[in-house]
């Protein structure tokens, strides 16, 4: 391994980094041969921010976050492999650097860049991470990936470690989770999926395109006003089971829990169930799709205005009113009432014997096909 000084006066050009990332120690690994060759670095925990960052035009691998005991430190190990489809010699691909990295205080990580220049590209470099998060230190204050091409796979974190910030970004590969719990998280990919179980408080954000989304989220509302989630992708379909707590401490707010989830595709089915929300919530939530079912099911606690609209005459939405017992236990009856106007329904719920002025909107949209609610 060779050294970098530190500074960004001191990092060659050559190289995609970000501006605000310092350089620590670099490694090599490629230039003596294709590899496989493995990279490792320790970092002491905690730290304040855990990053790992990846850019250059020949690069795709593989993201892999799994617990160990034992240890107090965190540990990245990264092997890399050079795939040749010519053979003219050396070429750029071969000075790919893997690196240790600092930004700001506090915040330390890996980086892994391969240069950018000018002339013709005779391979591709495959790198596959694995880090290790120690348990004895299970609070951690920021994770975040910047990755290009590549896959993140979380083992069963939940229970284990805890994020308070956890921010995935990768592109052209898919997020898959076994379970994680953090305060907030933005998962963010393109063309590929998302799917996985998320535990997560106050704001998540789940982000893809050209791709499904299959989901099992909990939803907490902790610190904050409301509660906020957003699942979005494109010409894929979003499957979302959600739901939704109060976990705020007793006697810090007297307002009811508040929910807002928006959950948007097209091209492709929309399939959103609520599986459990708090009674007295207020759950806002928008869906839709394009020129394909749109379905959405609701927990018993729902009170308030909904609206579905196909966009079509020749698609009636469709409500399906289920005989549900009052989820509060006070004995009272549900009253559901709405009206069909040729592919639209405005209608509305209410518990006997409520007078809320504040209370849920669930807005759900598509075209050319049907929309269902379930109540």
């Amino acid at each position: 391994m060779y050294q970098w000084s530190v500074g960004p006066a001191n990092q060659s050009l050559d190289y995609p980094l970000p501006h605000d990332i310092d350089l620590v120690a670099c490694d090599e690994p490629l230039k003596d041969g294709p590899g496989p060759s493995l990279t490792e670095f320790e970092i002491d925990s905690p730290s304040q921010t855990l990053l790992l960052l990846s850019a250059g035009a020949w690069l795709h691998g593989s993201v892999k976050v799994v617990t160990s005991t034992g240890t107090d430190s965190v540990k990245f190990s990264i092997s890399t492999s050079l795939h040749r489809r010519r053979w003219p010699g050396r070429d750029d691909a071969a000075d790919t650097i893997v690196c240790s990295l600092k930004r700001k205080d506090g915040e330390s990580g890996v980086g892994i860049f391969n240069p950018v220049r000018p002339g013709p590209r005779y391979s591709q470099v495959r790198y596959d991470v694995l880090i290790e998060l120690p348990e004895s230190h299970p609070f951690i204050n920021r994770f975040e990936t910047n990755v290009v091409n590549a896959n993140h796979e979380l083992d069963d974190l939940q229970g284990k470690v805890y994020f308070d910030d956890l921010s995935l970004h990768g592109s052209n590969g898919g997020i898959r989770v076994k379970s994680v719990s953090t305060d907030r998280a933005t998962i963010r990919t393109s063309n590929a999926p998302i799917e996985g179980h998320f535990n997560s408080s106050d704001d998540f954000v789940i982000a893809t395109s050209n791709a499904r989304v299959d989901v099992t989220v909990d939803l907490n509302q902790v610190m904050s006003d409301q509660a906020k989630m957003s699942i979005n992708t494109s010409n894929g379909p979003l499957k979302a089971d959600i739901n939704l707590n109060d976990m705020r401490y007793a006697g810090v707010s007297d307002s009811k829990p508040d929910f807002l989830v928006n959950t948007h595709t097209s091209n492709s089915r929309l399939d959103v169930t609520f599986r459990d929300a708090p009674v007295d919530s207020i759950l806002t939530h928008r869906g839709s799709t394009s020129n394909s079912p749109a379905d959405v099911r609701l927990h018993p606690t729902f009170e308030g205005h909904f609206s579905l609209n196909s966009h079509s005459g020749l698609f009636n939405p469709i409500v399906h009113e289920h005989q549900v017992d009052d989820p509060a236990g006070r004995g009272r009856r549900r009253n559901v009432s709405y009206r069909n106007v040729r592919g639209y329904v405005d209608g509305d719920v209410k518990w006997g014997g409520s007078n809320e002025k504040k209370r849920g909107n669930v807005d759900v949209s598509t075209s050319n096909a049907r929309v269902t609610l379930d109540l």
